[in-house]
């Protein structure tokens, strides 16, 4: 079994299995754009790997995701940078 480790998100290969973990729960799992980051990247790496058969995505808490995460979302809106926030 092979893992990459990360604070928010870890993916993890289980033989021909992919497993993405989201794992901020003290945050509902939601999304930002580290979050977002990782997952592309994670993907990636699955992508890359054509011997992987199945995509399992999971997290860690008691919710699954709770979405967009506010606090990120109004640093996004009140950002100079809009461009980035329409690019995530």
């Amino acid at each position: 079994m092979e893992t990459d480790q990360s604070p928010k998100a870890s993916l993890e290969f289980n033989g021909n299995i992919a497993v993405i973990t989201l794992d901020n729960p003290a945050k509902h799992n939601a999304f930002d754009d580290s979050v977002i980051e990782l997952l592309l990247a994670h993907l990636e790496s699955v992508r890359a790997r054509p011997q992987t058969r199945a995509l399992l995505l999971q997290a860690s808490g008691k919710h699954f995701c709770a979405g967009a995460d506010l606090g990120w979302m109004k640093r996004m809106a009140n950002s100079s940078s809009l461009t980035q926030s329409r690019t995530l």
